[in-house]
């Protein structure tokens, strides 16, 4: 073997197993992802009825189907040479999307009805959930960013910035709460919804600016 093919060979052993890499920490970030996605769903449905909460679970759901779209085309990646994963990657990027939007419908259409009729939060709980949920997406961004910057994919770039807008979004449900607690104001939650569906509507359109751009097509590329 020449010393010419020796140095590809190692070539396509480092390419390897930073795709491999590349697979393991999106399944991390995947399955964290959806542990929070369920915890926060069961809470709003069962325990505390914010609809500010409900945003970030609805964000939250987002990230999950971006995310699970990640760690599809990484592992595709692994053994493929070239990989034509640009419909996987737009199509989870697009359910994403969609869940987004939906959410954004149903927390203005519940902040708006909420005005008209505040109701008690236990804003305490919604404190802790909120932080526990920044928590949670402050882990994942560590994940992610755990990968060198000069290795990271498309992928992995649109999904941090997606986790950092989801810890924007906690933050909000912790203030809501917080301003609720201190002062008593029973309309900060709904009020607060509407900040919350505002930041997911400037997460949909920079994702649909994205996916015009060709920044979401997220075929694996090397540096």
């Amino acid at each position: 073997m020449s010393q010419t093919e020796t140095l590809s060979r190692l070539d396509q052993i480092v390419a390897r197993r930073l795709r491999v890499r590349e697979a393991e920490t999106m399944l991390k970030a995947m399955l964290i992802t959806g542990i929070i996605f369920a915890s926060q769903a069961m809470i709003v449905k069962y325990f505390i009825p914010s609809i500010a909460l409900e945003g970030d679970t609805f964000h939250t759901a987002s990230d999950f189907f971006i995310n699970i779209g990640s760690f599809v085309i990484a592992f595709i990646a692994i053994g493929a040479k070239a990989t034509h994963t640009k419909m996987i990657r737009q199509g989870f990027a697009y359910v994403g999307i969609f869940v987004l939007i939906v959410g954004i419908v149903i927390v203005c259409d519940e902040a708006y009805e909420r005005l008209n009729a505040p109701i008690a939060i236990p804003n305490g709980w919604l404190m802790v959930t909120g932080f526990v949920g920044g928590l949670g997406n402050f882990w994942v961004h560590k994940i992610l960013d755990s990968v060198p910057r000069h290795h990271q994919t498309h992928t992995h770039k649109v999904l941090s910035a997606h986790v950092v807008s989801d810890m924007i979004l906690s933050v909000v449900v912790v203030v809501s709460a917080l301003v609720a607690l201190m002062f008593g104001w029973h309309k900060a939650d709904p009020i607060f919804s509407f900040l919350a569906a505002a930041i997911m509507a400037y997460i949909v359109w920079t994702l649909i600016r994205g996916m015009k751009s060709g920044a979401c097509a997220l075929e694996h590329h090397h540096h």
